[in-house]
């Protein structure tokens, strides 16, 4: 029962926004309304006091750099193009802390075998929670970039972790390119790359990756009443073992879903995740149907344009949940296994996939080297749903979040008789 706080909180949101549709002014539609919110990000930072002399390319995956964070507000979904904002950001930052640097379109080992460069560095979006209507001081609302670094054959050989601060987020992400464009020369976390930078030099692999024990599968849960795969999020579980007799490190950071013509997607990172169900619960609170089934006192309370403490406390546990369960950076031994999740967001576009493949990269940490391993994902049949079987669903997860509470409910009677 971890987690069954969370599911009495998201259902008492889930019944604000439905009951938001009652009461709205402007009446029931049939599908949420998507309102787009531009943000304004100063691009004027100071230069940095050492600048690196490397010639760097700056990737960013087209699912990264046109990410739209999504979230529910009463019956309409906020839309925010932090990705684009992310992408133009951080071109103009990158360049500051090195004597050359360039945006480049294409990734070694996957679209090409080598750059000229002397290294890559991929920024990402990892953690974004955007804050509207009534302000709070909240440490939950903020911004946090991953920046991947690379040699110029594409292994990943650092992971930088910044976290923006400010009051809002076109401050924190301002605040997030200037610690790179400063930190960069000095940062721990960066210091293998450097010294790739001025060496271009990496050791002999140790180890045989066909001797890394790969498996991958869809699975079908719906963790915290969420419904993944009906948002088109992918959860794949993938399980390590390491039996190469030396020291191996895994990186779920730098894995990818491969599909279609050598398609590519990154994991989603945990908010991004949560945000993709957004609109089914969204579309769940439009619906009158829907609505009328869960009509209550509730009503009588006001609705307001920003997020209640209720679903602020529910998004915390489902990151937290996410965040935990996904595969992270690790270092096995000789003989270790270690199991984690990795969620997909499939494009648009996709209305049907029934097979991809998962590449994953495994490190020498000794030798700054590694190799990437590609095994095929069992268990993928999925389908795009319709709007009308998307409505379906949003009355399923309703239903399974009553059943929910009703059994916590009963469990904390039957606590309190003892």
């Amino acid at each position: 029962m971890k987690y069954l706080i969370s599911f009495i909180n998201l259902k008492r949101v889930v019944l604000t926004l439905f009951i938001s549709a009652i009461v709205s002014i402007q009446g029931c539609s049939s599908t949420p309304a998507t309102r787009k919110h531009e943000i304004e990000v100063s691009h004027e930072l100071d230069p940095p006091k050492v600048i690196v002399e490397a010639n760097v390319g700056i990737y960013f995956e087209p699912q990264i750099s046109s990410y739209i964070h999504k979230q529910a507000f009463s019956d309409d979904i906020a839309a925010i193009h932090v990705g684009h904002e992310s992408a133009s950001l951080f071109s103009d930052a990158v360049p500051l802390a090195f004597k050359k640097a360039q945006v480049i379109d294409k990734m070694p080992p996957y679209d090409i075998e080598k750059t000229e460069l002397d290294g890559i560095i991929e920024p990402r979006l990892d953690y974004v929670n955007w804050r509207t209507g009534f302000q709070s001081a909240d440490d939950y609302f903020h911004v946090e970039y991953t920046f991947i670094l690379y040699t110029s054959d594409g292994v990943p050989l650092s992971i930088w972790r910044i976290r923006g601060e400010g009051k809002y987020l076109q401050d924190q992400m301002t605040d997030a390119a200037q610690k790179f464009v400063t930190g960069f020369s000095t940062a721990p976390e960066t210091e293998r790359f450097r010294k790739y930078l001025a060496s271009k030099m990496v050791g002999n692999l140790k180890f045989n990756t066909d001797h890394i024990d790969v498996k991958a599968e869809i699975i079908d849960e719906n963790t915290l009443g969420l419904e993944l795969i009906a948002s088109g999020i992918l959860p794949v579980k993938v399980s390590v073992s390491n039996n190469t007799g030396h020291q191996v490190m895994g990186r779920g950071y730098d894995a990818r879903l491969i599909y279609s013509n050598n398609r590519r997607i990154p994991p989603a990172f945990p908010l991004a995740v949560i945000s993709a169900t957004e609109y089914l619960a969204a579309l769940g609170a439009s619906d009158p149907a829907v609505a009328a089934a869960f009509f209550t006192p509730l009503a009588v309370i006001p609705i307001m344009s920003g997020q209640s403490s209720d679903q602020q406390d529910v998004r915390k546990n489902q990151v937290k949940y996410f965040e935990e369960a996904r595969l992270k950076e690790v270092t096995l031994a000789n003989g270790d296994t270690i199991q984690g999740k990795l969620y997909f967001t499939l494009p648009e576009d996709i209305n049907e996939l029934e097979n991809a493949d998962l590449s994953i990269w495994f490190i020498d940490p000794s030798v700054a080297n590694g190799k990437r391993k590609v095994v095929n994902i069992s268990g993928i049949n999925y389908k795009k749903l319709t709007p009308e079987e998307m409505k379906v669903k949003a009355k399923e997860m309703q239903k399974r979040l009553e059943e929910m509470e009703s059994a916590d409910i009963d469990s904390k009677t039957e606590d309190e008789f003892e």
